[in-house]
């Protein structure tokens, strides 16, 4: 896996790390190339390998098992819905998310585990199992997830949400994209440390482009109450250009948001720890 140097994504990472109050962000979007070079040729060799040798027969089956959509399970947000299952025409996947049979062929899991190994190279996902990551069926829940909760951390949020979708639309192709999920055990996983109140993981993978766009974000409390070094969400609005109908049309190669000391009121309501701990657990 190969991480492309994106520069439109810088702004929205600026401010989005930048947001403060009762939170500490970890906020990750990240876009990789999945042509595999030598590298990855040879780790895609041991990783069969390894799996073959595990499996009854010594032999893989044709799809690995997902875990139901992750974006479905719950919340202000989500309905459940009845789920299909049809066929990729590209490696025989399903898509959707049809029961049991849902699952992604051996290739994918191994860029989809790639990419975590990429963006935490200080853990190891290697023996990740299949049935840690889901396909989320609907864009637009997924879009309802991350905005649920980064408007509850980030002020700014909203004031930038067309903008920073709108960029990874044209970075990614959303529509053309199967959607997957990392559904950490908080046990051996980043996200493992006290303190964390919830946290999402989205692989936007376009097969045509062979690239993954990673979006991640964990929330952990501020225990000693004081700001996360930064202004809560701020985010300046002369990185983007809209025109009379609001749409977005260009991002600057600058590298972040510079802080401005000037700002004192940031507006918008925060939610406490207590409650948004209360909340998201729920």
């Amino acid at each position: 896996m190969k991480l492309l140097d994106t520069p439109k994504f810088d702004p929205f990472l600026g401010a989005i790390r930048q947001a403060a109050c009762d939170y500490e962000l970890d906020f990750r979007l990240e876009n990789y190339s999945c042509k595999m070079i030598s590298t990855d040729k040879r780790q895609f060799k041991k990783f069969t390998a390894e799996r073959q040798s595990a499996s009854p027969g010594g032999r893989l089956p044709q799809l690995q098992l997902l875990s139901p959509p992750q974006s479905e399970q719950g919340g202000s947000y989500f309905q459940q819905t009845s789920w299909h299952s049809s066929q990729s025409e590209e490696d025989g996947e399903t898509s959707g998310c049809g029961g049991p049979a849902a699952g992604i062929s051996h290739k994918t899991l191994f860029y989809l585990i790639s990419t975590l190994n990429s963006s935490f190279f200080d853990y190891d996902f290697t023996c990740c199992d299949s049935e840690e990551f889901s396909r989320e069926s609907l864009l637009e829940r997924v879009q309802a997830d991350v905005d649920d909760r980064l408007g509850r951390c980030v002020p700014s949020y909203a004031g930038f949400r067309a903008a920073f979708w709108h960029t990874l639309d044209d970075e990614i192709s959303l529509s053309d994209c199967d959607i997957y999920s990392y559904n950490p055990d908080n046990v051996s996983d980043p996200y493992c440390s006290g303190g964390v109140l919830w946290s999402f993981n989205y692989m936007f993978f376009n097969k045509k482009l062979k690239r993954i766009v990673f979006l991640s974000c964990c929330a952990r409390a501020i225990m000693n109450g004081g700001g996360g070094g930064g202004r809560p969400g701020a985010f300046d609005e002369a990185y983007f250009d809209y025109d009379d109908d609001g749409d977005f049309s260009g991002l600057p190669a600058a590298a972040c948001v510079p802080p401005r000391d000037d700002l004192q009121d940031f507006g918008g309501d925060f939610v406490s720890t207590a409650a948004a701990a209360a909340a998201f657990r729920g």
